[in-house]
């Protein structure tokens, strides 16, 4: 009921449709959401109580409610969101509005670092990047992906291969290196992708 109050009070039925779908996923509670909604409505309007959701996301001490693209161009999509911190206390709530963009590739979109001010280095890092997934997805292809996995019946440590069809969630940048970090399902497991002239990439698994 106090969603729904806020809503109208806010004269924006369509965050009603917004919002369910994080409300199913039991990341947010109803004090978490509203003000969640309340944080993108402020920074761009009754219109973005219209877009419809991508994910809604939990970390320790955080959630994020990502929206589907509202602009795109050749090699990338755009997409608002609102990331929230939640204190000790359930009434302790800081929430703060985003543009996030996602890089396009092999028909779907991935997560990544948000575009800098240097048109030449963004246009060499969409090069990059695109070569750290293609090296990440032959990797997956090769079977060479895999995720360290303690088995206690050994006491030892095993390398499992990736699922081919694994989904790429995320690519970031190291600052510095052209290292990139690259989240993929099952499980997030992260890995670190490093670029080399001479040799091609490295894979890597993260903890």
């Amino acid at each position: 009921m106090y969603l729904r109050f806020i809503v109208c009070l806010f004269l924006i039925l369509p965050t009603l449709s917004l919002a369910a779908d994080c409300e199913d996923s039991d990341i947010f509670d109803e004090k978490l959401l509203s003000t969640a909604v309340m944080q993108l409505v402020n920074s761009y309007g009754a219109e973005a109580s219209k877009q419809t959701i991508a994910s809604c996301e939990s970390a320790p001490g955080t959630r994020s409610i990502k929206l589907n693209a509202h602009e795109q161009d050749e090699h990338y999509t755009y997409y608002r969101m609102v990331n929230c911190v939640t204190g000790n206390e359930a009434s302790e709530i800081s929430c703060e509005s985003a543009e996030g963009r996602r890089i396009k590739y092999r028909d779907t979109t991935i997560d990544t670092d948000k575009a800098s001010d240097d048109k030449e280095f963004n246009e060499q890092q969409t090069s990059n990047y695109i070569a750290a997934l293609d090296c990440f997805h032959q990797g997956l292809q090769a079977g060479t992906v895999k995720v360290r996995k303690y088995n206690r019946l050994l006491d030892t440590t095993l390398d499992i291969p990736l699922a081919t069809n694994s989904e790429i969630n995320s690519i970031k940048i190291l600052p510095g290196f052209k290292r990139y970090i690259v989240n993929a399902t099952p499980e997030r497991s992260r890995f670190s992708v490093e670029l080399d002239r001479e040799y091609g990439c490295f894979i890597e698994p993260l903890k």
